[in-house]
């Protein structure tokens, strides 16, 4: 790579870290991914009982995504929100790259073509979340078997998984492409040669080694096998009802979605013109992916980063076919660069202007920072039945609350039915009082157009303590009177 390759290669790198930081949004689970980091570096300890919920206290906790909540503390804890943010932005450039890397051509226009549009793809999912590692280790995954012998990648890839394990629950997803691309890979040399013998040379017994053995490095946690359950969980139907990123497809509206079908229309398109250049194996590493993408749509991204391979061949193909001219990227590069340094600088500048903090009016919108600012200035303690997406906010600004649910949902293995019995209770349906009063909670916040909210409004059991344009608290009149 030359100087001015490389050159280029940081500014674009640059322009993907100061693109994302324009996603301001703070997910629900970053509150309670801190919270956990906290807890950990306090107590020196990783396996940890549940000690946020009030009906489930004490149940074992299979906190798989412990290594990067210490992260998360550490960098809360001298940085805040703002230095989390870059954080993320650092990560999303490492993902550019990876994907870079492992499409890296010859014919540097399309690498970076390819590249570009992957990143476009997916980019609504750069949120502050855990998800993107796994978005980064799909990447790094891919360029080891794109650019590494066997021999070269066995012990990387081990790595990869110990650490893939420790830190999200999709390293499954990463086994799956990987053995799907092995094994076609070679199974792909025997047809053409008419033999098994392909299967039994060395570099490739030591492929199909590397599979297994990179399957038992993920047990290489604190809690061992448990993370599969877990991993398992996460797919299940049972939230379908509550968290809809975990929907398939077809139960969102087409134009949601409509970037992913461009995608892969595109890419079918060019695929039929030039279906005898493409090989199986890339095939192979995107299939699996796309059919769970389309079972549920937060794997979506995930589909898009292990097509890149096999969509950057078919973009060469088309680049080709065209016969687009070195002269006319020579005179596209100019306006690119300057493209990528102002869209930088504007959006750097966005972000260094608007920092982010908890108590922004704009997240007042999103979360109950004035609830919860009531609630610690007036020293109110107990447990709270709340939001979903509530939960997380209220364990990370007090250790005083204990909630009923969580962004932990997934993780914490709550009973089968109980995010029904959640939604049925705020939407004050059959026995709602009854499922309520489980816990006996202290206080309940709801946003303020809830159908529960309107119900407590005319019940001689609670009163209202707090109101804004988002959120109510209601405590128990009998135990305001006591502590009064």
């Amino acid at each position: 790579m030359t100087k001015n390759e490389k050159n280029f290669l940081i500014l674009f790198l640059f322009t993907v870290f100061c693109g994302s930081l324009l996603q301001g949004m703070i997910d629900p689970d970053l509150f309670w991914h801190i919270r956990a980091g906290n807890d950990i570096l306090e107590t020196q300890k990783i396996v940890l009982n549940d000690s946020w919920n009030y009906l489930f206290e004490g149940q074992p906790w299979v906190n798989q995504q412990w290594l990067i909540q210490i992260v998360y503390a550490f960098l809360f804890k001298i940085g805040g929100l703002t230095l989390l943010f870059y954080f993320k932005a650092f990560i999303c450039s490492l993902i550019a790259l990876f994907v870079f890397l492992s499409v890296r051509k010859e014919n540097l226009f399309v690498s970076y073509l390819t590249t570009a549009i992957v990143m476009g793809v997916i980019g609504r999912y750069f949120l502050m979340r855990t998800q993107l590692f796994s978005f980064l280790f799909l990447a790094v995954l891919i360029y080891f078997l794109e650019k590494f012998s066997p021999n070269k990648r066995f012990l990387p890839l081990i790595f990869l998984f110990v650490l893939w394990s420790n830190i999200h629950a999709f390293f499954g997803l990463g086994l799956l492409a990987m053995g799907m691309f092995l094994i076609t890979e070679i199974l792909v040399k025997s047809y053409k040669e008419k033999s098994l013998s392909p299967i039994f040379r060395k570099e490739n017994l030591l492929q199909i080694v590397n599979i297994p053995l990179c399957a038992l490095a993920t047990l290489i946690n604190p809690f061992g096998i448990k993370i599969y359950k877990t991993a398992a969980t996460i797919f299940s139907q049972k939230q379908e009802t509550l968290i809809s990123e975990w929907l398939p497809v077809w139960k969102y509206p087409l134009i949601s979605n409509l970037i992913f079908y461009i995608f892969f229309a595109v890419t079918i398109f060019i695929a039929i013109l030039f279906i005898e250049k493409i090989e199986l194996k890339y095939v192979a590493l995107a299939f699996p992916l796309v059919v769970f993408g389309f079972y549920s749509v937060r794997i979506l991204p995930f589909s898009v980063i292990a097509s890149a391979p096999l969509f950057c061949i078919l973009l060469h193909e088309l680049y080709i076919a065209v016969n687009f001219k070195k002269e006319y990227e020579v005179k596209v590069t100019p306006l690119v660069l300057t493209f990528l340094v102002i869209f930088s600088l504007i959006s750097l500048s966005c972000r260094i202007l608007n920092p982010l903090t908890i108590p922004d009016t704009k997240y007042r919108e999103d979360y109950p920072v004035g609830a919860a600012a009531f609630m610690k200035e007036n020293n109110l303690k107990g447990k709270i039945f709340s939001e979903f997406d509530w939960g997380g906010f209220l364990v990370f600004s007090s250790k005083d609350f204990k909630t009923v649910i969580d962004g932990r949902t997934a993780v914490l293995l709550f009973p089968n039915g109980f995010l029904e019995e959640w939604r049925d209770t705020v939407d004050v349906k059959e026995r709602w009082s009854e499922r309520l009063e489980r816990g006996s909670p202290d206080y309940i916040l709801l946003f303020s157009d809830d159908f529960l909210a309107s119900e407590l409004m005319n019940n001689k059991g609670w009163q209202v303590l707090y109101g804004d344009s988002i959120s109510i608290l209601f405590g128990r009149r009998n135990r305001m009177r006591e502590e009064k």
